[in-house]
């Protein structure tokens, strides 16, 4: 059953968004692992910037893994990213950290995340090889 990780309900099969928050639904409800409540969390990836922390927390959440992110407040507020200003910490408790770390390397491998090569600048007036003028 399609199951809503913010408002933490299941709904029927058919329904793709949460009728309450408008967000898209998990396929199933997430089995959460368990761990100490007084267990030391680590550190399992440092993302820079809320998007790349936010899609890798997801991917945790889904897997049933809790994360939590510990933020750098000083790149949200200025708005910089750079020597870790924009750091976001996701910690996981330490006994699920071997397995967060399987999940991240398994979504990170997706051919769709892979980065492009950089965009090669040309002058102002110059023609690619091959193309008329």
């Amino acid at each position: 059953m399609p199951y809503c990780l913010r408002c933490r309900k299941e709904y029927p099969e058919g329904i793709e968004r949460c009728p309450r928050c408008r967000r898209l639904l998990l396929p199933r409800k997430p089995a959460w692992r368990s761990f100490l409540p007084d267990e030391k969390l680590v550190t399992v990836r440092t993302a820079q910037g809320e998007l790349e922390s936010a899609l890798l927390q997801g991917q945790l959440e889904q897997e049933g893994i809790p994360v939590v992110v510990r933020r750098e407040s000083a790149g949200l507020v200025w708005g910089v990213t750079v020597d870790g200003l924009g750091a976001q910490h996701l910690q996981v408790p330490e006994s699920l950290a071997g397995e967060a770390r399987k999940v991240l390397a398994a979504f990170s491998s997706s051919p769709r995340l892979r980065r492009r090569r950089p965009c090669r600048f040309r002058r102002k007036g110059s023609i690619p090889p091959g193309r008329p003028e």
